[in-house]
């Protein structure tokens, strides 16, 4: 386990001035119930902090899936009063079926939520400001090799109709445990600061990304994890670290916080040479991202993720015999998405045999 840093310091870069910090994939839950947010609350002091919450309250009917996240409604007292605001449109909001109940008793606390609705905003009062938060959830493109379709033609549309001074948008996007984002997002931000969003904050990789800026308007693709159990196997070197964002309002400048996750799935500070070198980690992410195109995220990027992807579906249907699951595998192999992939991978291996020739 990493050496937790003890002495904290509070968020001071944008001393007197009104500032959020955003946190990326948060679950509430440590191995033994002790406050997950509890070696990182000094630096809520001076912040109105903003979370992306991956959790349902516990039901009588929770969703049949692979994942499933539920938890008893007392958890949510472990939420600082600093957390004034947090997004709940993601893939787990509804793992319990109606996510009005968690809604709910997040207001009963005083906090601001945004969702669950698809897309979705809020509004503040921030440091005389009005602050708009929007929040969208786009799944993994099936029948499209892009993110343009009606949740971004409607999410468009709430940003060209707003008004408010700021206006934020939380994405929970992307493939989960690569690093670097697909053109695709890529296009989506780019369209939603055109259409006035002033800072784009991305979740739900489960790793830290990289992140740009467009147009003066930052875009940060991915925070990675903030206290989150890694359910779908082994906690890798990049789901141990991630960053959170300090935003002053006033200017909209921005600051990288980088932090590590201990074995008991609590964020702690680091200083000196290791916040330097996690810094030096989001600069070579960041230095990517212009860099990727088409064929060389499918063929690098995509290829992880659908390699990983390969071995759930060989060891459902190896597991027992089921013609539906199978037929499932066959169209899932056929999807667009895919066929690109297989185009890319086989151009790149022509090329490799003409160099050899």
């Amino acid at each position: 386990m990493n050496k937790q840093n003890s002495t904290y310091k509070s968020v001071s870069w944008f001393e007197g001035k009104p500032i959020i910090l955003f946190c990326g994939d948060t679950f509430l839950r440590t191995q033994d119930g002790v406050d997950p947010f509890g070696l990182v609350r000094s630096y809520y002091t001076d912040s109105q902090v903003c979370i992306n919450l991956e959790t349902s309250l516990k039901g009588a009917r929770e969703k049949k899936k692979k994942i499933s996240l539920t938890m008893s409604e007392n958890a949510l007292d472990m939420i600082p009063d600093t957390v004034r605001i947090v997004s709940l449109v993601n893939n787990h909001v509804s793992d319990s079926g109606n996510p009005a109940k968690l809604v709910h008793a997040l207001e009963r606390r005083g906090k601001v939520v945004v969702g669950p609705g698809n897309p979705s905003v809020a509004h503040m009062t921030l440091g005389r400001r009005q602050v708009d938060f929007f929040s969208a959830y786009f799944n993994l493109p099936r029948l499209r090799v892009s993110y343009n379709g009606t949740k971004a033609d409607a999410l468009e549309r709430l940003l060209l109709k707003s008004g408010a001074q700021r206006k934020i948008v939380n994405l929970h996007w992307g493939y989960e445990h690569t690093d670097v984002p697909a053109p695709f997002q890529r296009e989506l931000a780019h369209r939603l600061v055109d259409a006035g969003a002033d800072i784009i904050i991305g979740h739900h990789p489960h790793v830290p990304q990289g992140w740009e800026i467009y147009k003066g308007v930052p875009i940060f693709y991915s925070l990675g994890n903030f206290n989150f159990w890694q359910f779908d196997g082994e906690t890798t070197e990049a789901n141990r670290w991630g960053y959170m964002i300090v935003y002053e309002l006033t200017s909209g400048d921005v600051k990288p916080v980088p932090y590590r996750i201990n074995d008991n799935y609590q964020p702690f500070s680091v200083s000196g040479e290791e916040e330097n070198h996690l810094m030096l980690q989001i600069q070579r992410l960041s230095e990517t991202i212009s860099e990727i195109d088409d064929q060389r995220w499918f063929t690098n990027e995509h290829a992880t993720w659908y390699k990983s992807e390969m071995k759930v579906w060989k060891h459902q249907c190896l597991g027992r015999f089921s013609p539906v699951l199978w037929l499932k595998w066959i169209a899932w192999l056929c999807l667009p998405m895919q066929l690109k992939y297989y185009a890319y991978a086989l151009r790149l291996r022509m090329c490799s045999i003409r160099r050899r020739q």
